[in-house]
Order: structure tokens, then sequence, then C-alpha cells
């Protein structure tokens, strides 16, 4: 096993954010591998080959083909740092000193990490997308050390860029999450060494702020209205009233998760799974689910385990073709962000009542997150505004012409 201490600095005696591995060789011998200022996390990942490597030398075994193809693209820093331990040679098939790291093998390691296989799987589908960008714009076997800060604004322009102009011709949204991608994946190899620099980090991020449409009363009703049967109506019902993250948190809602003498329910949230204390949460039954509810109850078949079971087996898309195919029906064009902004509205409404902190524990999400991606300005907001300054004006009028004086 190989341990992983902090380097401290000699003068404040306190950690420097470089990182030194230590483990025994098969000789018996302590040895040593300074990894320089990296993070925790890239720091693991390298322990985790180092023991791997040093097992297969005291066993005189080969390499595993995962650990086999890690070492044959090190960069060559870290490739000497490990000859240099005894760990790898020319026998290993390891990287040829000087070998220059292309984006296609930088991608390999990005994907091979433990943290990338714990990614849940619409998460690696979308990221690969966003990387596949990335190599048919560049192509794989482009050295990373020559991709210039231009040449990234040049990458980002062409994911704006027309298709007939030769670009991707992605929505700006999309756009931003690829190049929030591309930085990502230089970010990584930087804590890993394999490059000095992050020539993506000035190009804009991934941030959905403002994309979300206010969905009115009236229209929300008349949209419930038209949508297919119970399960159909109650769906929607759960993402604007309920503000469930749809249709992940709605497919898993069981009927053992309705409390109906204490007026909640239970609801299980993949995304926010992997977070300790934020795998459920509860939320009222709202007036405007309550007799959606019942109607649903009546209707289901002796037996459903699922509150909505025509969601089970389906495809994501399923629910939102269903939406789509309403709206349409209705000659309503599809607002931004289909199921998110009926999730938005209801949290901005929720705040018009209650406090933040409890209407982000009804919606599983942080007051810093309500603020950034959910809460919306109204035209209730606007009304008010104006209705203020209404009264206000005549108050202001009356104290033309007269002055005060202090005693």
């Amino acid at each position: 096993m190989a341990s992983l201490t902090k380097d401290i600095n000699r003068k404040t005696k306190k950690p420097n954010g470089c990182r030194t591995l230590q483990f025994v060789d098969r000789h018996g011998t302590r040895k040593s591998v300074r990894l320089g200022k990296t993070s925790q996390r890239n720091a693991e990942a390298i322990k985790l080959r180092i023991e791997a490597l040093n097992e297969a030398a005291v066993a005189e075994t080969s390499l595993d083909n995962e650990t086999a193809t890690w070492v044959r693209k090190l960069v060559p820093k870290l490739h000497d740092k490990l000859e240099r331990a005894g760990l790898v040679d020319g026998a290993c098939g390891s990287r040829p000193t000087g070998s220059p790291l292309t984006l296609g093998e930088l991608i390999d390691t990005y994907k091979s990490r433990p943290k990338w296989k714990a990614l849940k799987s619409k998460t690696k589908r979308n990221k690969s997308l966003s990387l596949r960008y990335l190599t048919t714009h560049f192509g794989v076997d482009r050295s990373m050390e020559t991709i210039t800060v231009a040449d990234a604004g040049d990458y980002y322009a062409a994911l704006r860029l027309s298709k007939a102009e030769g670009g991707f011709e992605l929505a700006i949204a999309t756009a931003n999450l690829a190049s929030s991608e591309a930085a990502t994946l230089a970010g990584f190899a930087i804590d890993a060494e394999l490059l000095d620099r992050n020539p993506f980090k000035t190009l804009p991020r991934s941030s959905r702020k403002g994309d979300n449409t206010m969905i009115e009363a009236s229209l929300s009703r008349e949209v419930l209205d038209a949508m297919r049967g119970t399960q159909g109506r109650l769906l929607f019902a759960l993402a604007r009233w309920g503000g469930l993250r749809t249709p992940s948190e709605p497919t898993l809602l069981r009927w053992c998760d309705i409390d109906w003498e204490r007026d909640r329910f239970l609801v299980t949230s993949p995304k926010t799974a992997a977070y300790e204390g934020h795998e459920t949460r509860q939320v009222p039954i709202f007036p405007e689910l309550a007799p959606l509810l019942a109607e649903r109850f009546e209707d289901a078949s002796e037996g459903d385990e699922y509150v909505l079971p025509i969601l089970q087996g389906y495809s994501t898309s399923y629910a939102s073709n269903m939406l789509r195919a309403t709206l349409r029906g209705l000659g309503v064009e599809p607002w931004n962000r289909l199921w998110h902004s009926l999730r938005a509205t209801c949290q901005t409404e929720l705040e018009e009542v209650f406090p933040t902190h409890v209407v982000c524990a009804w919606l599983g999400n942080s007051v810093a997150v309500a603020h950034k991606h959910y809460l919306q300005v109204t035209e209730e907001h606007f009304a008010k505004a104006l209705h203020r300054a209404r009264q206000q004006a005549p108050a202001q009028h009356g104290m033309k012409g007269k002055t005060t004086s202090r005693r």
C-alpha cells in the first residue's frame, strides 16, 4: 500500500499544496514520488495506479490493461519520476520520453478515472457529447501543448457558427456547456501534471440564468386541462405546483410515499442522492396537487406501486414528448427549458409566500442555486412597483414648497 502525505513549508510550518506518495518496493526499500502541487482527488487517483504498479512488481506479474494503458499515456515528467522509483521501464510499455500528449489520449485518461465511472449515465452522455465537439474541431491526434488561447477562442466561435459556414450551430447555453467541459478537461490535465496551462479557462462557462420562462397561472391551467388522463395531469402539476425535477423525481414516486394524514409526500431525488442527507425530501401536498392526487388514486389499478406507472420503462424524453404534443394541440409554442421552467415558476411563486430556506428545502436545492438559476422577475413585480409609486406620488407632491427646520 502507498501512503499520501502533504508537504510542509519549512518556514510557515503549513501545507504548501504539494503532495508526496511513499511506498515500499519489492526490495523492502521505502521510495517516494513527489507529485508537486495537485488536488487531493488527483493525488488519490495516481496513488491507486502506483499501488497497482508496485503490486505487479512485487508479485512479478503483468499489469492489468487499464493500468498499462495509463502508463503508456504518461507525460514525460511523471513518467520520469515513476521510472526513477523503479515502477516503470521500457518493458511496461511506458510512454516514450518526449512523446506529446494528444487530445484523444487526454480524454481517454479523463474517462478512465473512478470519478468518471461514478457519474450518472445521463451526465456521462452529456459530457461525452461536449468532448465530441472538441475532438471534431481539433482532431483526436492534436497535441494539447499546441492548443493556444487563440485556438480556444476559435473553437468557441465554431460552436456558435452556423453549419452552413462550417460550425456546429449550437445555442448559447449548449455552447457554454461545451466550453465549460473543455476547461474542466484541461484543468484535470493540470492537476495530473500533464499540462502546464489551461487554454480554455477564459471561455464563457455554462450558465442557464435567465433561460427560464415564467408560466402564468392561466396558461398553466389551460395546459393542465389538456393533458391526457389522470397521470398526464398529475405529472404536469407535480412540476408546476410541486416543483419536482421532471421526469426523474415523478418517475420514482410511489403510493407508499404519500402521507395522506399529514398532507405531504416523500420525493426521492436521483440528482442529489450522492449527497448525504439529500437523498429524499418532504414536499407539502399543495392545494393544487390534492385533488389531482386523489383523482389519480381513484383511477389507479390494484397493485400499482408507482403513482405514475406510465413513466416506467420509457426514456426520459417520453414525458417531454407528451407535454410538447399537448402544447401543439393548444397551438402554444413550447417555452424554454420545458420542465425546468415549470419548476422555476413554482419556486418563484412560493418565494412570495414562504421564506427562501423553506422553499429550497421543499424543492431540494440551495439558496445560492435558487438565486442563480430559478428565481425570476414577474409581471406582478412590475405591477406592485408601479402601484407603490402611484401611492407615493401624492405624498411627494404635497411636500413641494415646504421647508423643514431643526430645533
